[in-house]
């Protein structure tokens, strides 16, 4: 028959088989689910046109759009993109997930072109915009929102 010490060292004891006395209570392993883990990636806008010619954001070049419809959590702007306005021409952008985008010490301004919202952030989205001038929007939905609409996401 085995004991076991506070130590964790083994001894053998003099008991006959079967009687089992433990000093402590035997430790069990258990399964815990984990918290909602998510792979921070920084993706840099350098281009202003609108349009999606490829989803890989580490090509030559980055529009916005294909910057929001990646996985990245953080979009920035090159330099040659700052003060600048991008004008939106495929419509609103849809904001998912976890998203912080920023214009940087000289801000970008985006611009619905008087056609479409600018952004619209999903439900379940955390969204946090920075240095970003919202022009031009457009709500042909009739529920509001021409620059930004929440759908219960967290908008800062």
């Amino acid at each position: 028959m085995r004991k076991f010490n506070f130590r964790g060292q083994s001894r053998i004891s003099s008991k006959a088989v079967g009687d089992v006395k433990r000093r402590h209570p035997a430790l069990r392993a258990a399964i815990e689910a984990l918290e909602t883990r998510r792979l921070l990636t920084t993706v840099v806008v350098n281009t202003t046109a609108d349009n999606v010619n490829d989803s890989n954001v580490s090509g030559p070049t980055v529009t916005l759009r294909e910057a929001v419809n990646s996985n990245a959590t953080d979009i920035t702007f090159a330099p040659g993109v700052a003060g600048k306005t991008i004008t939106l021409t495929l419509g609103e952008l849809d904001l998912h997930g976890f998203k912080t985008i920023d214009g940087g010490t000289a801000g970008v301004t985006i611009s619905g072109n008087h056609a479409s919202r600018v952004f619209l952030a999903e439900l379940d989205s955390i969204v946090t915009l920075n240095n970003l001038n919202i022009t031009d929007g457009f709500d042909a939905s009739g529920l509001g929102g021409g620059g930004v609409f929440d759908e219960e996401g967290i908008l800062v």
